[in-house]
């Protein structure tokens, strides 16, 4: 749409020539299949095209669109207040995915144990991957995939396994676990195995004449960030004056995109200003209490107390630090000490 929206203005292409030439991904070996299936959940859904309008409608049915917009302002107060208490540099839409799903943990009973979100790998370093294909590069990435942010190793110690196997309850846990996730899932190996597996499986569904039907659940929040594309540059000569729109909803698929302009009185447009609006499918029984809490602003002192939500963000090395801390004292707890033979005390193992 850019390129047209150039073109139309007598301007030069800001990209390159698109190509059609896509990589041809061998079929997984079964090593491969088996241990990516679970990162490909999406996919595990299919039905034939007649079956598909009745499946959404009924998965939809009690569902309804929560649309909300946010100021700059309000996002950057939302990041300094996540990321200030952790050691990495947190994406606003991390911050803003942790949030909303905060939210979520707070007004219904099961909390939500798993991000899945759709992710860009159009500019990884890898050989079969061409910046100015045509068509969407995208993977879905989930938080179950790499739930640990750190992997502590002590030579000493007996081995333990990882220190979290859901989503963190906190919300500067949530958005460390999001981001964490994104990054590892676009190592080159990681991406050729996953799709790979996704390639393979979404051919077999195909040649059996079926297509797929992305299921929600209610411990599973989908993020689909537009974000960091500026649709309504595309403006065909009208800066500030075109709006995008587009349609569809489904039950805790949160999607994020820059604000439209704003038409006012007069016939004058009001700019974007760094604005953006979410959009996500919320349960008729939640959707006044979300829209309540979004109303109050970041006040996180109210979400405290279900779930064990904190008041202040808790920073995962805290959460580290105090897992190494019980570790310790297990593996201490297991000796006692004697007095040897030359005066020297020495440990026991009392297993």
């Amino acid at each position: 749409m850019l390129t047209l929206s150039q073109l139309y203005q007598c301007k030069s292409p800001e990209f390159a020539p698109f190509i059609f030439r896509k990589h041809d991904f061998p079929p997984p070996s079964d090593d491969i299949a088996a241990k990516y299936y679970d990162k490909i959940r999406h996919l595990h859904h299919s039905c034939s095209p007649a079956e598909l309008g009745a499946a959404f409608s009924e998965a939809n049915a009690e569902v309804q669109n929560f649309q909300w917009r946010l100021s700059s302002e309000e996002l950057r107060r939302l990041r300094t207040m996540v990321s200030g208490s952790v050691y990495q540099a947190l994406s606003t839409q991390d911050c803003l995915t942790a949030y909303v799903v905060t939210v979520l943990n707070h007004v219904q009973e099961k909390p939500i144990g798993i991000v899945t979100n759709v992710c860009s790998y159009r500019r990884v370093k890898a050989p079969f991957i061409a910046e100015n294909v045509a068509g969407n590069a995208l993977s879905n990435v989930s938080t179950t995939n790499f739930v640990t942010p750190v992997v502590l190793v002590i030579n000493w110690m007996p081995p333990w396994q990882a220190i979290a196997d859901s989503l963190p309850i906190d919300l500067a846990g949530i958005a460390s676990a999001i981001h964490t996730s994104i990054i590892h899932a676009k190592g080159a190996q990681h991406l050729t195995n996953w799709l790979s597996t996704a390639s393979h499986r979404m051919l077999h569904q195909a040649n059996l004449g079926k297509v797929f039907f992305f299921s929600s659940h209610d411990d599973v929040l989908v993020g689909n960030s537009n974000t960091c594309i500026d649709w309504c540059s595309a403006h065909f000569g009208f800066p500030d004056s075109t709006r995008f729109h587009t349609c569809g909803f489904s039950k805790f698929h949160l999607r994020s995109f820059r604000s439209n302009p704003v038409k006012e009185d007069g016939n004058t447009w009001r700019s974007r200003a760094g604005s953006i609006d979410i959009s996500i499918g919320i349960p008729v029984t939640l959707k006044t209490r979300v829209e309540e809490i979004f109303s109050r602003g970041f006040q996180l002192e109210q979400l405290q107390g279900h779930h064990d939500l904190t008041t202040l963000p808790e920073s995962p090395r805290t959460n580290v630090c105090d897992a190494v801390a019980r570790a310790l004292r297990n593996w201490i707890g297991r000796f006692t000490y004697k007095k040897g033979s030359f005066g020297r005390w020495c440990q026991v193992d009392t297993r």
